[in-house]
């Protein structure tokens, strides 16, 4: 089962040292960013759950977690923000 994470809610502050890997673009303060990510639940493992990140490249990284707001939470730490949407040309409804 997985269960896609809508990043548009909390902070999504990098943690630095969180992931390992050579694919990957680096953030100003040496951590990294994917680009998105999904939550997969595992059978038969210790942690019942795991965070799955793409980056850039196509490249995925896998992080193990026990309850699913952990790996949400890991998922918002490690993925940017989505950029505001332009409201410069919204009106109010039935307005001319």
């Amino acid at each position: 089962m997985t269960i896609p994470v809508d990043n548009g809610i909390g902070l999504a502050g990098p943690k630095s040292g969180s992931l390992i890997s050579g694919d990957r673009r680096e953030n100003e303060d040496g951590s990294v960013l994917a680009k998105s990510g999904r939550v997969v639940q595992t059978d038969g493992t210790p942690k019942h759950f795991k965070a799955v990140l793409e980056h850039e490249r196509g490249s995925e990284t896998e992080w193990g977690c026990q309850t699913v707001r952990e790996a949400e939470q890991f998922i918002r730490d490690n993925t940017p923000l989505p950029v505001p949407g332009d409201t410069s040309r919204d009106r109010p409804a039935g307005g001319a």
